[in-house]
């Protein structure tokens, strides 16, 4: 019977979308106190259950449930009086998860667990998703990409899992200058894309250009806007020695700072966005 109640509160932890990936990666012991804790509270509600159906259903309906009920476990010893609340607890952990996750707003819960259980990354990339951010993505083969994140990259149910792979639909791509390593392009896919929405590329769509790169040889991914001449990032001897001469030294160093800073307060003091 404790082993139904526990059944229950795994299964149960294990199908509702917040609780899944917290028991999922916990480790020995962990798992039994979840799913125990789970029970209890399972075991709790279908006694409730029990005795609000006690009063609510008619005499000769409670009998017709205890003839049933009776004739299916009898021939296996199993027709004790303190096992209905435990089987009960086990149908309400399988079907109790599937009922709050259809009850919960799945963005909503979608944004708690990717705070909850994903890394910087996963929290990156999903924003980018949200907002339809213009993406600037460097592989650790130098290979680098512009374009936009279109497919999350799913959370390791264990933390030892395998790499997992985001979408990714590009714009630009070319390759870091093994000098410089500023990035040289070499692919330009706008024209294509505005063939495809002006149908004149036949059956492709753009999702057919969609890409997966892995999470683990991504070392910079950063917004990017077409719309800001890269040239401005470029600094040539000539004007870097106008720029120290203007400010100084001294005055370069504080304005950075301060930008960092305002930059690392604006980030901590971000609240959730919320849809």
């Amino acid at each position: 019977m404790l082993l139904l109640a526990l059944a229950g509160g795994f299964v149960f932890a294990e199908r509702r979308w917040p609780t899944r990936y917290r028991i999922l990666r916990a480790e020995g012991q962990q798992v039994y106190l979840y799913a125990a804790l789970y029970a209890v509270l399972l075991v709790f509600l279908s006694l409730l259950l029990l005795r609000v159906g006690s009063v609510v259903i008619p005499d000769r309906g409670e009998c017709w449930i205890t003839k049933h009920w009776s004739r299916l476990l009898s021939p296996y010893n199993l027709n004790v009086p303190a096992l209905p609340p435990f089987v009960l607890a086990f149908v309400l952990g399988w079907l109790g998860g599937p009922l709050l996750n259809r009850l919960s707003n799945y963005e909503n819960a979608s944004r708690n667990i990717i705070n909850e259980h994903g890394g910087q990354l996963e929290q990156f990339l999903y924003d980018a998703i949200i907002d339809a951010q213009l993406l600037f993505v460097a592989l650790d083969n130098k290979k680098v990409y512009v374009g936009w994140a279109t497919l999350p990259p799913k959370l390791k149910t264990r933390l030892d899992a395998a790499t997992e792979h985001f979408g990714f639909l590009p714009v630009r791509s070319g390759y870091l200058d093994q000098a410089t390593l500023e990035p040289a392009y070499t692919t330009e896919y706008g024209p294509v894309y505005e063939r495809i929405v002006e149908g004149g590329l036949g059956d492709l769509d753009m999702a057919d250009f969609e890409i997966l790169l892995p999470m683990d040889k991504v070392v910079v991914i950063r917004p990017y806007s077409l719309d800001v001449p890269q040239e401005l990032f470029s600094l040539d001897p000539k004007r870097r020695r106008k720029v120290e001469k203007a400010l100084g030294k001294a005055g370069l160093r504080d304005l950075l700072h301060t930008v960092l800073t305002l930059l690392i307060v604006r980030r901590i003091t971000r609240g959730p966005r919320r849809d």
